[in-house]
């Protein structure tokens, strides 16, 4: 389908009055005008206002930089993969990868495995992030929801929230002090990794979110706890997975244990 959302990563074509940026990449910056036909775009310092049969829609693992849609964020920033679907990062059961992130990031998003399918019952199993303290809180999660599962009470409910209150709070501090530092990151700048920081927030928000509609209810089934623990499980792998590299070898660089 044509590019019609903001962030999708196109190529330029057929341009007459500037066939010098034929081949360029370009990121959109509006979605298509329906009235107009057009879509805004951006390459390099440059807007314009295109019609879509100058645009072509890149395939996620063309996407390179000249367009900003990685190192200088472009797609990724504003949430989405190239084709403008999806929040960065993908979570697996999306469909894996956005494929619009840094050369570097790709490469460590790609040595993240993705979890087989949850076995309902089974104890929450979450990868080593490879920081200590990080994967101490993930155990402590682990257990919550396991407590949780065996006894369905609002005590139980109550326990989780206050585990993943607190592990997100520590998280996220650690993240913006070591890795988020820069004020255009924490402000929400325009860059790959601001995107990325946003995301990770919101998905902390949609866990705890889960909790509290737990808690509302009249009874807590299994089948609610069950998928509660496939969105942890899910989360921990896509979000957490993503920056454990990059977290460890900061902290390392910088000689927090």
């Amino acid at each position: 389908p044509p590019p019609r959302q903001p962030g999708a990563v196109v190529r330029l074509r057929g341009l007459v009055a500037r066939a010098d940026l034929n081949g360029q990449e370009a990121v959109c910056i509006r979605a298509m005008d329906a009235a107009s036909g057009r879509c805004d775009v951006r390459v390099g310092e440059q807007t314009l206002s295109v019609k879509l049969v100058n645009i072509e829609l890149m395939n996620p693992s063309d996407v390179g930089c000249s367009a900003g849609g990685c190192d200088a964020g472009g797609g990724c920033d504003a949430g989405s993969c190239a084709d403008g679907t999806c929040a960065l990062p993908k979570r697996p059961a999306d469909g894996g990868d956005c494929g619009c992130k840094t050369k570097a990031q790709k490469h460590e998003t790609a040595a993240v495995p993705t979890p087989p399918p949850r076995v309902p019952g089974a104890p929450v199993l979450v990868a080593s992030v490879k920081v200590d303290s990080l994967d101490a809180e993930h155990e402590e999660c682990a257990a919550a929801l396991g407590r949780l599962a065996q006894e369905r009470s609002p005590a139980a409910a109550r326990a989780l929230l206050g585990c993943y209150e607190s592990h997100f709070a520590h998280e996220e501090g650690l993240l913006d002090k070591h890795l988020y530092a820069s004020s255009a990151l924490v402000s929400g700048g325009f860059s790959a990794d601001a995107g990325a920081r946003r995301s990770h927030w919101a998905d902390h928000v949609r866990l705890l979110d889960g909790v509290g509609t737990l808690l509302a209810r009249d009874t807590i089934e299994q089948g609610h706890v069950e998928a509660l623990a496939a969105d942890f499980e899910a989360h921990a792998a896509s979000y957490d997975g993503a920056y454990a590299n990059r977290l460890a070898a900061a902290l390392a660089a910088e000689g927090v244990a």
